[in-house]
């Protein structure tokens, strides 16, 4: 019993350690009060809100809203434009919900989508029951009414049921419509059919090329059609630029995009999976709304700065939404988002920290990058970790010409591109100013080897030197690893070396897997940063040595085995010995690609692509050449043997997958078994 109390105890201990050690803080879903940005490495981290919920709108006028679904604001007029659905309406407010008039009674059916056309003064309404578009002057009255169209490109087929619209500067029409995977509809100001725009793409699976080359027409007609996702909604800026928002996409950073006007792809990034609307501010800042409430902000460029708000959960606090279905923002950057289940609006303001980074960007956007550098400064003052003010510091520092302290801000904004940009300035001022001592230098070294190279042939003063490196390479280990060489020129003969006169051991194998993984471990976490693959400062040798390790001697005992059922003469050491001699490209022109990348861009990465291309491509050639010597296969049955290799590798990675699997589910029924009999017993 006191051994039990004692472990009781220090289990207690352990337990207050972990809760005092500070620990990454990933993003919350519950907290009104806080917020996230998403690093480079797409890490989500802590961040001052950007808006604060300042009030909350329940009433226009004394007019109650019901189910609305879309919100735009009139900046020129500070009024607040809402589609009010449930009562078939568009409702017009102040800032403040202030009763301003109503439009579109009488004629509306079900209005779910809202814009304004600022250069004709015109209010369009999509209308899904109506399958139509409305368009109203300011003060209500009815323009013109947009049906289907009747254009043969339309197709007989395809659906017209309005549900977001849009319009450009020239008043060109975009109007998604429910069940149209073809893209938004395209409409001139007159109505007619100008084309289909900015269609999202299909997937086209590894699944989907085998169905289409066997599948007959009948079992092609039976299957689901491959159809590309309509969007969800819709923006237009300022400068007539359409942006969309779709559901579902934001995995593949797809989610949102901004199209020009031929419907071309400008930019993508992530969205929320369930993003309902889409807005865009005067200054070109860009905001996201989800169904579940999680508003995010992206930079004009597209770059991801802020998520924050959240999910209604029963205790009524501001900033939290039930069902938002539309956000807007005022020429004040204030944020209006409606909440369909709730029929409110929920009035967002600027937060300090935010005042703090609008002239930081504004600044730099305008081209005053050295009036730029003391914002963003403060803005990293406030928050150490917001990424994009390192980034924004970098541009501004690279603007001015000054690489290293633009490399510094863009390695701390983990900002690879820019970073590799500052680097090759950097280089080519190195360059013009050392090349010629570079040159100098190896032609004096070249000299002076040639110089000591003759005059020791003379006077033989490193005859000791040589004489102890000399019986260095005669141990019998040194000279089994040396044996490397020999693959070089003669690999054949270098094989047949390891099969008869056993010209190495498993010792010596067993030492270049050693070389061979440290060169990997070396050029995995010791690379030049632009090229680095690991986060900086991650370190997993147990890891490391477990995955690459079990990965060869697994393949080589799959190897082994097939050989072994197909008549092959090489014995397992053999194979074992021969695997290792096999790396020689790798562990000879990795670490000079490893080296390379300290001192190259990402505008020569097509160098170190070609030499990983020759590793692969010479060990590849080596192994072929092994399985033939070793085993004494003819070419075609060493290819049915790397092909069987494979498969049987695939075979028992799966079966040793699922016994860990089972091994896991035991170890978890055993501990609920000990844990419920010492609860019994009273322990």
């Amino acid at each position: 019993m006191k051994k039990i109390n004692r472990i009781s105890r220090i289990i207690c201990i352990l337990a207050v350690l972990i809760l005092i050690i500070p620990t990454k803080v990933y993003a919350s879903t519950k907290s009104t009060y806080n917020a996230k940005t998403i690093t480079a490495s797409g890490e989500s981290v802590d961040s001052q809100l950007p808006y604060v919920p300042a009030n909350t709108i329940t009433l226009i006028g004394d007019q109650k809203l019901n189910g609305p679904q879309d919100i735009v604001c009139d900046t020129d007029n500070k009024l607040l434009y809402i589609a009010d659905t449930g009562n078939k309406r568009i409702v017009v407010s102040d800032y403040e919900g202030n009763l301003v008039k109503i439009i579109g009674e009488g004629i509306l059916s079900a209005p779910q989508g809202i814009c304004l056309g600022k250069e004709s003064g015109s209010i369009y309404v999509a209308d899904r029951v109506e399958e139509k578009v409305f368009r109203f002057r300011m003060d209500g009255e009815l323009i013109t009414e947009y049906t289907i169209p009747q254009e043969p490109l339309f197709g007989k087929t395809s659906s017209f049921q309005p549900m977001k619209v849009a319009v450009d500067i020239a008043e060109n029409v975009y109007v998604i419509s429910n069940g149209n995977t073809n893209g938004m509809i395209q409409l001139s100001n007159d109505g007619y059919f100008l084309g289909y725009f900015g269609a999202n793409k299909t997937k086209t699976t590894f699944l989907d090329i085998i169905r289409k080359r066997f599948y007959s027409k009948e079992q092609l007609a039976k299957l689901i059609k491959n159809q590309p996702k309509t969007p969800t909604n819709l923006a237009s800026d300022s400068m007539g630029l359409i942006y969309t928002i779709t559901q579902g996409e934001g995995n593949n950073n797809n989610g949102l995009k901004k199209l020009n006007m031929a419907g071309s792809v400008i930019f993508s990034n992530y969205a929320d999976p369930i993003a309902n609307d889409i807005t865009v501010s005067d200054s070109g800042s860009i905001y996201s709304i989800s169904q579940e409430g999680y508003i995010i902000e992206y930079s004009r460029d597209g770059d991801l700065l802020f998520i924050f708000g959240g999910k209604e959960d029963g205790t009524s606090r501001v900033g939290l939404f039930a069902d938002a279905t539309g956000i807007t923002a005022d020429e004040n950057e204030n944020l209006y988002v409606l909440d369909a289940s709730e029929n409110v609006i929920q009035v967002f303001t600027i937060s300090e920290f935010k005042k703090t980074l609008i002239p930081a960007i504004n600044l730099y956007y305008d081209g005053h990058y050295e009036q730029s550098k003391e914002p963003w400064t403060k803005v990293l003052k406030n928050n150490r970790l917001f990424q994009y003010a390192y980034v924004g510091l970098g541009e501004a520092e690279f603007k001015l010409e000054n690489y290293e302290a633009a490399m510094e801000a863009y390695y701390r904004g983990d900002d690879k591109q820019g970073y590799s940009a500052a680097f090759w300035e950097i280089r080519n001022r190195w360059l013009n100013q050392y090349i010629i001592y570079c040159i100098l230098g190896l032609v004096g070294f070249l000299t002076l080897t040639r110089i000591v190279k003759r005059t020791n042939a003379k006077y033989g003063y490193l005859h000791n030197v040589e004489a102890l490196l000399q019986r260095f390479g005669d141990m019998k280990l040194c000279r089994e690893v040396r044996y490397i060489g020999s693959f070089i020129k003669h690999p054949i003969d270098g094989y047949y070396g390891i099969r008869f006169q056993k010209k190495t051991s498993i010792l010596s194998a067993s030492m270049i897997y050693l070389i061979a993984f440290a060169v990997y471990t070396i050029n995995r976490y010791y690379s030049g940063y632009i090229f680095k693959t690991v986060e900086e400062g991650y370190y997993n040798l147990l890891y490391d040595l477990s995955f690459v390790g079990g990965t060869v001697l697994f393949l080589v005992i799959c190897n082994y085995l097939v050989s072994t059922i197909r008549e092959g003469e090489g014995s397992f050491k053999v194979v074992y010995m021969s695997v290792a001699y096999s790396l020689m490209p790798y562990i000879f022109i990795k670490p000079i690609l490893t080296i390379f990348t300290h001192v190259l861009t990402l505008n020569e990465v097509v160098l170190l692509n070609l030499g990983d291309f020759i590793i692969r491509f010479w060990c590849l050639v080596l192994i072929l050449l092994l399985i033939s010597e070793i085993h004494n296969y003819s070419f075609s049955n060493v290819i049915k043997n790397v092909l069987i290799t494979l498969a049987t590798a695939l075979v028992m990675g799966i079966i040793l997958f699922v016994i860990y699997l089972m091994f896991n589910q035991l170890v978890d029924f055993v501990y609920s078994l000990v844990k419920e009999v010492m609860y019994r017993v009273g322990y």
